[in-house]
């Protein structure tokens, strides 16, 4: 019954009109839910601007619940799973969403997404990573049960705050996230498609208006999808049976992955807390070197190619990773020296947000205390 295509049009059709609904009506329905992200001194936009993608993927997701639990069960994946790993986006979404609100505390967040994650892992077993496959290698390595389950609970609160903190331009993580859907129903079972094929077509549409700077993803959208994307990954991994390996996934998450690692070591060497905002994000860097949207192109065929060569080639993926790494490293040194280099002439200075704009503000914004374009502090 999963493959009845009767159900992947009425998804799809709810989906595309829930969202356009949203869409055209955020300024009214984020007022209402004080959802609105104003324009301040530490931001760049010039309006005040919805935080709808929260909403939206709660709405995407919340009718399809039902279906899972009492319908049919999608070929190839088990109710239980599918149900457990919806209720649980479901939850960390609200927690963008309440943060998108009253802005918590770093500490409150990830110990409620911990929580979350754990009771998920608790429950369906499947989303941990109790053996690592390694490209290449004949046999796999077993992680025992208490090392896997803490293991796999850094990945899932690692993860969703790389995506979060590459929340910072416009279209980055909606590109980011139909690259990793799209990858992920080319390697996982077919039954995925009931579930990613109603949330491709919402980010279709999310994209449009985000692109035109009318809405935002917030925290309750990066949240919820990578929420989302890191369970469903390594559910995918552990039905694979040998054709995921872990070295795919992590080739996968890559960049945003090693961004995150570095930003963290950088602030900490520097004294400041790995969840202060600044402008020295990768996107930061390639908006400066490049512009944008020149910028956002180059950031997602950094993710996209490595990874569209593992699909038809993957034994290559070893050498795509240790490649990919090394074309951040060099993306970033290039583009650290030439902002340096055009802040020595005076010929760059950090983006005034519109605030110091109207006041006449002069001289360069300290590149230590700007956030990006959401945000003034990341996680």
């Amino acid at each position: 019954m999963s493959e009845n295509p009767v159900w992947f049009a009425l998804a799809s059709l709810y989906a595309v009109v829930l969202t356009v609904a949203l869409a055209q009506f955020a300024p009214l329905l984020a007022g209402r839910l004080g959802l609105m992200d104003h324009p301040a001194a530490i931001k760049l936009h010039v309006r005040s601007t919805p935080l709808m993608g929260g909403v939206t993927v709660i709405g995407v997701l919340l009718p399809l619940l039902p279906i899972f639990m009492f319908v049919f069960e999608p070929e190839g994946l088990g109710n239980r799973a599918l149900s457990v790993i919806v209720i649980a986006t479901l939850l960390v979404t609200l927690i963008g969403v309440i943060d998108d609100r009253r802005d918590l505390p770093a500490a409150l967040r990830f110990g409620l997404a911990l929580a979350i994650f754990a009771l998920a892992m608790a429950i369906e077993p499947r989303i941990v990573i109790d053996r690592l496959r390694i490209t290449g290698l004949g046999s796999s390595l077993a992680v025992p049960g208490p090392v896997a389950f803490v293991f796999t609970l850094m990945i899932h609160v690692g993860f969703i705050n790389s995506v979060n903190m590459a929340d910072g331009k416009n279209g980055l993580v909606i590109g980011l996230v139909v690259i990793w859907l799209l990858f992920l129903l080319s390697v996982g079972p077919i039954g995925l498609i009931i579930v990613v094929l109603p949330l491709l077509q919402a980010l279709g549409v999310l994209l449009v208006y985000n692109l035109r700077g009318k809405l935002f993803l917030g925290d309750g959208g990066t949240y919820g999808l990578s929420a989302f994307l890191g369970m469903v990954s390594i559910y995918a991994y552990n039905l694979a049976d040998g054709h995921v390996t872990a070295d795919t996934l992590a080739l996968l998450y890559l960049v945003p992955g090693i961004d995150m690692l570095r930003l963290f070591f950088v602030r900490l060497m520097r004294g400041r807390s790995p969840f202060a905002g600044d402008r020295n994000h990768l996107h930061h860097l390639l908006e400066d070197g490049f512009g944008w949207p020149a910028g956002l192109i180059i950031y997602l065929a950094l993710v996209s190619i490595p990874n569209l060569i593992a699909l038809v080639a993957p034994l290559l993926v070893p050498t795509l990773f240790v490649g990919g790494a090394l074309t951040y490293a060099v993306l970033y040194l290039g583009l650290s020296l030439d902002r340096r280099r055009r802040l020595a002439r005076g010929s760059w200075r950090a983006p005034a947000s519109p605030i110091d704009a109207a006041v006449g503000a002069t001289g360069p914004v300290p590149v230590a205390d700007t956030g990006s374009s959401v945000r003034n502090r990341d996680g």
